[in-house]
């Protein structure tokens, strides 16, 4: 995996081979900041942004993302975001840390995620392995 590209037909391929639905989503058209996917599967429904974090790429989330996101889970919502850090770790972070990923994201940063992901991976998620995360974040407490 070498990018956000390729991060994105990952996730999508793991939920519609497994009975899920996932569409792009991420269009200033559709409406600002909405996350890169949405996606339903087994009856839980969510929108994930995702990131591909490089030594020359950490930016977390523009303007219109921190607002997407606020809105969101003012409004009841779950979203969540999926994280490739610069140490190639793959984390799921609830989207109540979005705070947490304004701007530019540092390596101290990446690093303290990736110790208090509850959902972390050294490789690309399995789907039973990020299914249950989402269910996880999603149905439970975002904590």
């Amino acid at each position: 995996m070498i990018s956000e590209s390729d991060m994105r037909r990952e996730v999508v391929k793991l939920i519609e081979s497994d009975g899920g639905h996932a569409s792009s989503v991420e269009s200033h058209a559709t409406s600002a900041g909405i996350p890169d996917l949405d996606f339903c599967w087994d009856g839980l429904e969510g929108h994930i942004e995702l990131k591909f974090w490089t030594v020359k790429n950490n930016k977390g989330l523009r303007p219109s993302q921190v607002r997407w996101f606020r809105d969101r889970i003012k409004a009841g919502g779950k979203p969540c975001l999926l994280v490739k850090t610069m140490a190639n770790i793959f984390i799921l972070v609830p989207g109540n840390r979005y705070r947490d990923l304004q701007g530019k994201v540092s390596s101290l940063m990446q690093a303290e995620m990736e110790r208090n992901s509850k959902h972390r991976w050294t490789q690309f998620p399995t789907a039973v392995e990020l299914k249950d995360a989402l269910n996880d974040l999603i149905k439970g407490s975002q904590n």
